[in-house]
């Protein structure tokens, strides 16, 4: 609500009804859609609005994969996924970015994202090359990896280096 630009909310849950009563006329609700649609929702959406909370979540994975940036509430799996500045810090950022983070759940908070979010630039390509190290082959590829190199480290000397395995 407040701004010109069109959302389009897919899925469903128990909020869906109250939702709908407040929604205004730039709001659709589109519900529930296969993989392949919403696929297709992604890679014609502008950007995915992420502002729930999960461990991991697989959702804006699944929309960097098509190319998509996300803007979403920074804490959680999102800080793990997605890679960018925050509402606070965007002016100065320089690193590579597949999103932006708002640091509050309110909605004066996403509709200054979405305003700080229409001046920013994104490389869909290189923002859907980022979401593969994500895929099945490179997590596995990574973990056997890991593996292998916390063997070789417990043969060698121990448990002595093992930490600076685990630690990012």
């Amino acid at each position: 609500r407040g701004l010109d630009d069109r959302l389009e909310v897919t899925g469903e849950g128990p909020e869906l009804d109250r939702m709908k009563k407040k929604a205004t006329d730039n709001i659709e609700f589109i519900g529930w859609l296969d993989n392949h649609q919403l696929r297709e929702y992604y890679r014609g959406c502008k950007a995915l609005i992420f502002p729930g909370v999960e461990d991991f979540g697989i959702v804006p994975v699944e929309a960097q994969a098509c190319g998509r940036p996300v803007i979403a509430f920074g804490v959680g799996g999102a800080l793990d996924t997605v890679t960018g500045p925050s509402t606070e810090n965007y002016e100065n950022y320089e690193g590579f970015k597949s999103g932006l983070f708002f640091t509050e759940q309110t909605p004066g908070a996403i509709r200054n994202a979405l305003n700080i979010f229409a001046g920013m630039e994104f490389d869909s390509d290189a923002i859907a090359r980022y979401a593969g190290r994500f895929a099945n082959r490179n997590f596995s590829e990574s973990m056997k990896k890991f593996i292998e190199g916390a063997y070789d480290q417990l043969r060698k000397g121990g448990r002595d280096g093992l930490e600076e395995l685990i630690s990012p």
